[in-house]
């Protein structure tokens, strides 16, 4: 079944993930309370409305129980927050992410089903900890708890070896999963050699991750 998204808030939050959805090609309504914010975001986005989304009757005669996905980004506003949520859930909407500023209310919202909350401050502390940690690191992305996807710089004194050679899934417990070499990404085969300067894509538990930092990045 293809994935289609109904963005219900359309804040700098959810105006951003409108737009990219639409821009990747993908199937997406973008609705909010407010006209002149989805006047806005019309310019960039194809299918847009005016709704309040806390009356089931007002989503349901949108379609929205035809998406497989909702993104609820209203901000501050708990309650509308929360009855959006319930009548995504009535609707059949099979996954739910609410964008959260206050983490104090998580607990609420995974009660009511909410299967991803994302809270853009607090995601954006632990990237921002993680490159002041390690120089080297120049993005971080949690992916759970105690794992992530680092975007890490090779050292100068680091001696050039293929992927192969470098057997960094076996030796660190972490996967290459791209690679950056100036302004050129690419997803790298195992006979690629990885040079001083190039940036690997990393996923892999934290402290495996800290491991191969300190590998790549020898005094």
């Amino acid at each position: 079944m293809k994935k289609s998204f109904i963005v219900v808030g359309l804040g700098r939050f959810g105006q951003s993930v409108a737009k990219t959805i639409e821009s990747l090609k993908g199937e997406v309504l973008a609705v909010d309370v407010n006209e002149e914010e989805v006047r806005r975001v019309s310019e960039s986005v194809t299918r847009c409305a005016i709704c309040d989304s806390t009356s089931l009757a007002a989503l349901k005669e949108l379609g929205a129980e035809n998406m497989t996905d909702g993104i609820i980004a209203i901000g501050n506003d708990l309650q509308a927050a929360i009855l959006t949520l319930m009548n995504l859930k009535e609707l059949g909407v099979q996954r739910v992410i609410v964008r959260l500023s206050d983490k104090t209310y998580a607990p609420i919202f995974e009660r009511l089903g909410a299967d991803r909350l994302v809270i853009p401050e607090e995601d954006f502390g632990v990237s921002l900890a993680h490159s002041l940690v390690s120089r080297n690191v120049s993005d971080y992305y949690q992916i759970a708890s105690k794992y992530g996807i680092v975007r890490l710089k090779v050292g100068d004194t680091f001696e050039e070896k293929t992927l192969i050679d470098m057997d960094a899934r076996n030796r660190y417990d972490v996967n290459i999963i791209g690679m950056f070499r100036g302004e050129e990404f690419f997803i790298p085969k195992a006979t690629e050699t990885v040079h001083p300067g190039d940036e690997l894509l990393v996923i892999g538990k934290n402290d495996k991750v800290n491991r191969f930092d300190l590998y790549v990045n020898k005094p």
